[in-house]
Protein backbone atom coordinates (compact mmCIF):
# COMPACT_ATOMS: atom_id res chain seq x y z
CA UNK A 1 0.00 0.00 0.00
CA UNK A 2 2.82 2.32 1.14
CA UNK A 3 5.17 1.76 -1.96
CA UNK A 4 2.58 1.94 -4.26
CA UNK A 5 -0.73 3.53 -3.62
CA UNK A 6 0.84 6.34 -2.02
CA UNK A 7 3.36 7.60 -4.31
CA UNK A 8 -0.01 7.22 -6.93
CA UNK A 9 -2.25 9.03 -5.00
CA UNK A 10 0.14 11.74 -4.11
CA UNK A 11 1.61 12.19 -7.76
CA UNK A 12 -2.17 12.32 -8.81
CA UNK A 13 -2.91 15.47 -6.50
CA UNK A 14 -0.04 16.99 -6.09
CA UNK A 15 1.36 16.63 -9.94
CA UNK A 16 4.72 15.82 -8.39
CA UNK A 17 5.88 12.38 -9.62
CA UNK A 18 9.24 12.30 -7.85
CA UNK A 19 7.93 13.64 -4.56
CA UNK A 20 6.72 10.78 -3.34
CA UNK A 21 8.58 7.09 -3.94
CA UNK A 22 10.81 7.96 -0.58
CA UNK A 23 7.66 7.34 1.25
CA UNK A 24 7.52 3.89 1.68
CA UNK A 25 11.27 3.74 2.32
CA UNK A 26 11.06 6.02 4.97
CA UNK A 27 7.86 4.61 6.70
CA UNK A 28 9.80 0.97 7.11
CA UNK A 29 12.63 2.93 8.57
CA UNK A 30 10.48 4.59 11.55
CA UNK A 31 11.12 3.15 14.95
CA UNK A 32 8.81 1.24 16.59
CA UNK A 33 7.36 1.67 20.50
CA UNK A 34 9.52 -0.20 22.32
CA UNK A 35 12.75 0.60 20.19
CA UNK A 36 11.83 4.11 20.40
CA UNK A 37 11.76 3.41 24.48
CA UNK A 38 14.75 1.46 24.87
CA UNK A 39 16.88 4.45 22.98
CA UNK A 40 14.91 7.16 25.11
CA UNK A 41 15.61 5.53 28.59
CA UNK A 42 19.25 4.63 27.58
CA UNK A 43 20.33 8.54 27.38
CA UNK A 44 18.40 9.29 30.76
CA UNK A 45 14.87 9.79 29.71
CA UNK A 46 11.77 8.16 31.93
CA UNK A 47 8.23 7.60 30.30
CA UNK A 48 5.66 9.11 30.96
CA UNK A 49 2.81 8.32 28.81
CA UNK A 50 2.37 7.05 25.31
CA UNK A 51 -0.76 8.35 23.71
CA UNK A 52 -2.52 6.39 20.95
CA UNK A 53 -3.99 8.26 18.39
CA UNK A 54 -5.99 7.52 14.99
CA UNK A 55 -7.32 4.05 16.01
CA UNK A 56 -3.04 3.20 16.93
CA UNK A 57 -2.17 4.13 13.72
CA UNK A 58 -0.05 6.69 15.42
CA UNK A 59 1.00 6.92 19.08
CA UNK A 60 2.17 10.22 21.18
CA UNK A 61 5.01 9.49 23.11
CA UNK A 62 5.33 11.60 26.43
CA UNK A 63 8.62 11.44 27.84
CA UNK A 64 10.45 13.09 31.02
CA UNK A 65 14.10 14.18 30.91
CA UNK A 66 14.83 15.24 34.87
Amino acid sequence: YVTRIVPKVGTFFSGQRLAYPYLGTSIAKFLDQPQLDAILISVGFKKHRAVPLLQGIICLSIYDKR
